[in-house]
């Protein structure tokens, strides 16, 4: 999906297209190509919380754990920054801990305060560890 434009990116937020996070998340400053990956979670987030969880480092990193202690679902580390499989990956891990009664906005608030909080109980070093590998 190439860059969308103000409108265009409403439109997407209304009929809650999951490709607007891959659209917007590229953006180009000076000379300089960012990929705001986080950002563009939040910011559909923000709109349509429901539909929309955010992706972040702490999530990524509890997800990972999660992963490698109970292999909740396969998954190698790099497919939680596409959208569409970072929000399978989060329904599989809702299945998978018998939490079908929470939204994924419930789960990923959850995921982010448990890697946030770990962080802090160990001098700021992190207990999860980052991704690394995980099953193709």
């Amino acid at each position: 999906m190439p860059q969308p434009s103000a409108t265009e990116v409403e439109k997407y937020l209304r009929a809650w297209d999951e490709l607007l996070v891959e659209a917007i998340q590229n953006v180009i400053i000076g000379e300089k190509r960012l990929k705001l990956y986080s950002f563009a979670t939040k910011y559909c987030s923000h709109h349509n919380p429901e539909d929309y969880p955010i992706y972040d480092s702490y999530v990524d990193k509890v997800l990972c754990y999660f992963r490698n202690v109970d292999s909740f679902a396969a998954f190698r580390s790099d497919a939680l920054k596409g959208y569409l499989e970072f929000k399978r990956i989060l329904r599989a891990f809702r299945a998978f801990y018998g939490l079908k009664q929470f939204g994924l906005k419930e789960i990923d608030k959850f995921l982010w305060q448990l890697g946030k909080s770990r962080k802090k109980r160990r001098n700021e070093k992190l207990l999860f560890q980052p991704c690394s590998g995980g099953a193709p």
